[in-house]
């Protein structure tokens, strides 16, 4: 039988895998429809039937969570390509966060429930003889015929099959479910093509509460009836609801089935609502257009598919699109095409359109649709005068006087009042305001007559502000943007007073704004409200620092640096956002009141400080001397000990770590001392990127100095070597003998933690020494943990370090032979990708004859005094990693391990089915084997001849070549009595000979001789 060989790399032996050819099932496979497998249900009918179709066999119970939902998202049937984009080139940026999906989605209709009254009759709201009843006539009721056109009856159900259908009715009607899941699953093995049955098990699993389950069920109904639309809708119901833990994949699934309620009713326009709704919340914004653009298509002008169609083409800045559609859709209507009530265009739609024009910054043009539609709504339709007033808006004053009467062609009296002034919807108001406003700063007082209208000063419980306050945040945003701080804070401040409104990004700008306008204990009351509210927010302290900063209160100041430290230092890699709750808890109706003032951190005075930092060394000393003394009792093995000596070495570390000059924000900062001259000196002189931590690092260096009594500090003192009088060398001895106590406890997660707090450290960081015995101690870890992939992370900096050293990669090697289990990450796409980078290095440095300076292969290499070095040959133990076997043998032909792995390569080759000409490789591979076998045998050590003749006789034995590996396996047992009296031999092959002699012995009848083998060299 063909099969293919996989070689065994712990000793060079092959083991023979065969497969299983028999069909594979797998569970939760949902069976797909075709054109002619979907039958109608006559009324007579059971709700398990039997159709006809060409399905396969089917077990529902034990459907994983993983193969159904891969099955909801990798369907044959790939709903997005129903839809072709190009028909209206739409461009698909699905770049967009489904974030800012609208909120309102109102307009969307909700889905029915298909069989309600089957489930009440479920749920005990019917009486038995009813449900009986139900069961008998037909189940569930369905909409429409529910069949494909073209269909044919149902064929004539087998004995067993209706006795299994009987069964599991009576169980169902007794609600004994257990018995009728396991009657129904055991009907679907039999026969996986009867719609009833699925539907009963959905609905079964539904009232049980096993939603997924039921889910699953119910598509297999719907596939086996694809055209019946109100069980699609069913499923994408239950898939809505299933959205509340995995959102985004139960949306995805939806999707896929409302697009096919969509296929089997075309006029099913609530669906396409919903479809188009979930695209946008998916972040498809170039499909949800699509959806909406057919949906105009078939309802030309209809104003709730405007909306939903403009709210995505802002998503995909695509204004102009927007745009045209409404600018058809209003020259529709004004002339008469449409009636404004029944048709549904409304204020909101001008909103809407006009506030287009701002995305795209068109504000004249923004403020002329704005008046012109606002006249042609209110019935002013004719009043084109107006288009050539351009300075102000004097048309929606509230009076006549003093302003609008000047305007020629106007005569009060034609049109009510309420058709000016008070007949402009609030919003549209605004909206003029803030075209105003960013058309031209200079405008800000015409700005201002619109904002009036919010009436900021009212506060009383009826104010504006509870009903408009997006109206009031988007106006103090525009003025502060505008530099109007003092007229921004008239409409900041009233939503202080709102319970749920203001969020910490709210407080920020509000805080900002009190610092423009100068008011800077107002923005520390805001600082502190985000501080006391979110414990983690660093941007907040970092603006409290700075505040205190200014207003020359360094310790206040100082205190929020450090927190800014610690916390970032907790929390590296997570960039600075102002995000926060959606409201900030605990904020009461009134307005300053309502601020959580939160109290500064007590602030120890320098002597207390010093006197803290005294106690605390002579604490560290007391707890080295302990650690002393229990050191040589734990190594002797004294288990009474080992727990005391733990928690001391756990404590030394402790404070370690706890000194922030081994650990800022950047490592690559070098150590240069404890006092703040020192420290500055090391930020000053390390040449870094501009960010905001790195300046709170100067700050606190710049404000400790301002803190200090006698704040002049030796500019040149030595480097440090020892910390609370303890050497840095003996330190890391403490990290390291912890950390292998910690490993051989089994506990990875702290063993592993303490390691990289090692190589952290700044003073560890930069030696070369240090870091070379951190990692020695990591990949011992690693061996004691059986943890493969933190291998090639840790033998990654051997390769890296010394990137023109053999030995790391034989290091690489052997670390991965001594770790149990398959080679997963040895031969895992990363690290073949990273050995292909090193072998390019070292490519470029030969062929360029330069110094390598290539991003791709890393930075110039430089030994311990910072002498570049250059790279002079190639590596073959990098390029037999890579298995760039050829290059190895050109390199270096007299190689037994590179001759060996070819010949090994070819053999295998030679075993697959597609081989071309398997004897010419079996021929080739021997040749390098036999080159291999002359090196070897030329060894003055035995081991290495013996390790030839074995390999030798595997590899014919592996062929079924037995004959001709017998006598290289009987060589090998001669070498024995040589091998056994070698000191240097660490390996023997004897016993891997001597059991494979016997097993051919064995199989070909010489049971005499097998057992001689046997007895001689397999026994103890």
């Amino acid at each position: 039988m063909d099969c293919d060989m996989e070689l065994d790399e712990n000793s060079f032996r092959w083991t023979q895998h065969e497969f299983d050819r028999a069909p594979i099932v797998h569970e939760g496979f949902i069976p797909q429809g075709d054109n002619n497998s979907n039958y109608e249900v006559e009324d007579n009918e059971s709700p398990i039937t039997n159709d006809n179709g060409s399905y396969a066999n089917e077990q529902m119970d034990d459907i994983s969570g993983t193969e159904e939902d891969d099955y909801l998202h990798n369907d044959t049937t790939d709903p997005d390509n129903l839809v072709s984009e190009d028909d209206y080139n739409i461009s698909n940026d699905d770049s967009t966060s489904a974030d800012e999906a609208s909120e309102d989605n109102t307009e969307f209709y909700t889905l029915q429930e298909d069989v309600a009254d089957f489930q009440r009759g479920i749920r005990g709201e019917a009486t038995d003889q009813d449900l009986r009843r139900r069961i008998r006539g037909g189940g569930m009721q369905r909409r429409g015929r529910g069949g494909r056109r073209g269909g044919s009856k149902a064929a004539e159900s087998r004995p067993e099959i209706k006795i299994l259908q009987t069964e599991a009715n009576e169980a169902y009607v007794d609600r004994n479910y257990d018995k009728a899941i396991a009657l129904l699953e055991r009907l679907i093995k039999t026969n996986g093509e009867i719609y009833g049955a699925y539907t009963t098990l959905g609905e079964i699993h539904r009232e049980r509460g096993n939603r997924q389950k039921s889910l699953t069920a119910f598509i297999s109904a719907a596939h086996l009836k694809p055209n019946d639309p109100a069980l699609w809708l069913k499923c994408a119901s239950l898939a809505l609801e299933l959205s509340e833990t995995d959102r985004a994949k139960y949306l995805s699934s939806a999707v896929y089935m409302f697009t096919n309620a969509i296929a089997a009713d075309p006029r099913d326009f609530k669906s396409m609502f919903e479809r188009a709704a979930l695209y946008r919340e998916l972040g498809h914004h170039g499909r949800a257009a699509t959806a909406y653009e057919q949906m105009l298509k078939r309802l030309p002008h209809n104003a709730t598919v405007l909306r939903h169609l403009a709210r995505v083409y802002i998503d995909l800045k695509q204004i102009e699109k927007a745009k045209k559609h409404y600018k058809e859709s209003v020259a529709y209507y004004s002339s008469g095409g449409g009636m404004l009530k029944e048709e549904g265009f409304s204020w909101s739609d001008v909103n809407i359109y006009v506030e287009l024009f701002g995305h795209s910054k068109e504000y004249i043009d923004g403020i002329n649709e704005l008046n012109s539609l606002a006249r042609w709504m209110l019935g002013r339709a004719e009043e084109a005068y107006w288009d050539d007033v351009q300075d102000d808006d004097r048309e929606w004053d509230l009076d006549d006087f003093p302003r609008r009467i000047k305007v020629r062609g106007f005569i009060p009296g034609d049109f009510p009042r309420t058709s000016y002034g008070s007949g402009l919807p609030l919003e549209l108001r605004i909206r003029l305001g803030l075209y105003r406003l960013k058309l031209d700063k200079n405008q800000v007082g015409e700005a201002l007559k619109h904002f009036a209208w919010l009436e900021p000063d009212d506060d009383t419980p009826g104010s504006k502000v509870y009903d408009y306050p997006d109206l009031f945040r988007e106006v103090s945003e525009a003025l502060n943007e505008a530099g109007f701080y003092k007229d921004a804070l008239r409409f900041y401040e009233p939503l202080v007073s709102l319970d749920d409104y203001p969020d910490i990004e709210f407080y920020f700008r509000l805080a900002d704004c009190y610092r423009s306008a100068g008011l800077n204990t107002e923005a520390e009351e805001c600082y502190q409200t985000i501080v006391a509210n979110d414990e983690e927010n660093i941007e907040a302290r970092i603006s409290l620092a700075k505040l205190y900063e200014d207003q020359n209160m360094p310790e206040q100041a100082y205190a929020y640096v450090n927190e800014i430290i610690l916390l970032r230092r907790q929390d590296k890699g997570t960039p600075l956002k102002r995000a926060g709750p959606p409201a900030v808890d605990g904020l009461t109706s009134t307005r300053r009141a309502s601020r959580i003032k939160r109290p500064g951190p007590p602030l120890a005075t320098r002597e207390q400080r010093r006197e803290n930092e005294r106690i605390r060394d002579e604490n560290v000393r007391a707890l080295y001397k302990k650690y002393q003394y229990l050191r040589p009792k734990v190594r002797a093995g004294d288990e009474r000990v080992l727990a005391d000596w733990m928690e001391c070495s756990s404590d030394l570390i402790d404070d370690f770590r706890n000194s922030r000059v081994f650990y800022p924000y950047d490592k690559h900062i070098k150590f240069l001392g404890y006092s703040p001259a020192a420290r500055k000196r090391a930020l000053e002189g390390y040449r870094k990127r501009e960010n905001i931590l790195n300046a709170m690092e100067m700050m606190a260096e710049r404000l400790q100095g301002s803190l200090e009594a006698d704040g002049k500090e030796l500019e040149n003192l030595p480097v440090p070597k020892d910390y609370r009088g303890i050497s840095f060398d003996v330190w890391l001895d403490i990290f390291l003998e912890y950390t292998l106590w910690l490993a051989k406890a089994g506990d990875m997660e702290e063993a592993y933690e303490t390691i990289q707090s090692a190589i952290d450290a700044i003073v560890f960081y930069h030696s070369r020494d240090y870091m070379f015995q951190i990692h020695v101690c990591w990949f011992s870890c690693c061996l004691l943990f059986n943890d493969d992939e933190t291998i090639c992370k840790v033998t990654r900096w051997f390769m890296s370090t010394y990137q023109l050293t053999t030995d790391t990669y034989r290091l690489y090697a052997a670390l991965h032979r001594l770790c149990q289990g398959p080679a997963s990450w040895y031969n895992a796409a990363p690290s073949q990708k990273y050995l292909l980078r090193q072998v390019r290095a070292m490519d470029q440095g030969l062929t360029t004859k330069q110094l390598r300076h290539s991003e791709k292969a890393g930075s110039v290499l430089t030994n311990d005094q910072g002498t570049p070095i250059e790279n002079v040959d190639m590596d073959i133990a990098l390029l037999v990693l890579y298995v760039y076997l050829f290059r190895a043998h050109k390199l270096d032909p007299e190689n037994p391990m590179t001759n060996l792995t070819i010949g090994l390569s070819y053999l295998q080759l030679s075993l697959k089915r597609q081989t071309e000409n398997r004897h010419f490789q079996i021929m080739q591979g021997f040749s390098f084997l036999f080159r291999y076998y002359d090196i070897r045998k030329n060894s003055p050590h035995p081991v290495e001849r013996q390790e030839a003749d074995y390999n030798i006789a595997r590899a014919y034995h592996m062929l079924g070549l037995a004959h001709l590996g017998v006598p290289y396996y009987e060589e090998v047992l001669k070498l024995s009595e040589e091998t056994s009296k070698d000191a240097d031999t660490k390996e023997a092959f004897t016993t891997d000979a001597a059991y494979n002699l016997q097993l051919i012995h064995s199989m070909a009848g010489n049971l005499e001789l097998a057992r001689w083998i046997t007895e001689k060299y397999l026994t103890i």
